[in-house]
């Protein structure tokens, strides 16, 4: 099987995301969950509880601690680490807020598709990108891999085409 230079940089470009330099934040997240018809009354119930949460906050209470103590006791909060993301892996309605915090920071109440929520950023992590060069052994790897087994593939579906299974009964 030959892997050509052209077929390196093609999956290369194509794939710039997981090679690619860029901005990362990490992110964490205290939300009430309402379904896409919920009634005015429950909207407002949902936001005030977060406006609570968004009290204590700002009266200096840690994010990751209120997120560990909505997983303790039953709430209609709820929390968590969120993890790493590029900011165009995130929804619109999170992108704006995003980009205006800084490390420690959280927003204000936020709508989303499932609810309310309030995003904190942890941190905030620049990547440099990785050069073809860097990476070229590695999707060689990954291209070789995927060649054979879609001709391992292949190979399997032509013989069960010319197979002829007979099951004898028992005398």
């Amino acid at each position: 099987m030959v892997i050509t230079e052209a077929d390196i940089k093609a999956y290369y470009e194509k794939n710039k995301a997981k090679y690619g330099g860029g901005t990362r934040y990490h992110l964490w997240n205290l939300f009430v969950k309402l379904p896409a018809q919920a009634s005015p009354a429950d909207r407002e119930a949902a936001q005030g509880l977060l406006a609570e949460v968004l009290a204590e906050l700002r009266r200096g209470r840690s994010f990751p601690e209120i997120v560990r103590l909505t997983t303790e006791r039953a709430s209609a909060v709820q929390g968590s680490d969120l993890g790493l993301f590029r900011v165009e892996e995130l929804t619109p309605q999170l992108r704006e807020v995003v980009r205006g915090l800084k490390p420690g920071q959280f927003s204000a109440v936020v709508e989303s598709d499932f609810g309310y929520q309030i995003v904190y950023i942890q941190e905030i992590q620049e990547t440099v990108s990785k050069p073809l060069a860097q990476v070229e052994a590695e999707i060689q790897d990954i291209l070789f891999r995927e060649r054979v087994d879609d001709r391992f593939s292949s190979w399997l579906s032509d013989l069960r085409k010319r197979s002829h299974i007979k099951i004898m009964g028992a005398p």
